[in-house]
């Protein structure tokens, strides 16, 4: 069941990391910062106003999180899922490059050129609007929504 946070709090910033060579000049835990002090910055905050930030680079369960997030002290409003529209890409992708070989890095983020990013964001567009209405079943990522009661 979705637990609502209509009315409570809002995800207003937006920012990204963008490259014209699709080569990022940042990566790892500088990238993260980076694109999260952007974000806060396009919704008129700071790293201040918020009681808590993790990137975790495993992979970790809704369920898991929420566990976590409590045992630390936070009320869970929200978790869901996110790239839920491209985990069947993404998928195919990791799937491909393990038949290859690849060995994964920190620098192997790249931005895709165009037109295949615009069509990326497009659907990651499509996706923002359902998660507005409703959670996401699975994804390559997750999202939480929680607060640390004064």
């Amino acid at each position: 069941m979705a637990v609502s946070a209509r009315g409570v709090a809002a995800i207003v910033g937006v920012a990204d990391e963008v490259s014209p060579t699709g080569v990022l000049e940042r990566y790892g835990r500088d990238l993260h910062t980076s694109v999260a002090r952007a974000a806060l910055a396009d919704a008129g905050l700071t790293f201040a106003d918020v009681d808590g930030i993790a990137a975790v680079g495993n992979l970790m369960q809704a369920s898991e999180l929420a566990e976590h997030l409590e045992r630390t002290g936070f009320e869970v409003r929200r978790i869901t899922y996110t790239n839920f529209l491209l985990l069947p890409l993404l998928l195919s992708v990791r799937f491909a490059q393990r038949l290859s070989g690849h060995r994964e890095s920190d620098i192997e983020i790249t931005v895709p050129r165009e037109p295949i990013n615009a069509i990326l964001a497009a659907v990651l567009a499509v996706e923002a609007q359902a998660l507005k209405l409703t959670n996401m079943p699975a994804g390559s990522s997750l999202l939480a929504l929680a607060r640390k009661p004064l």
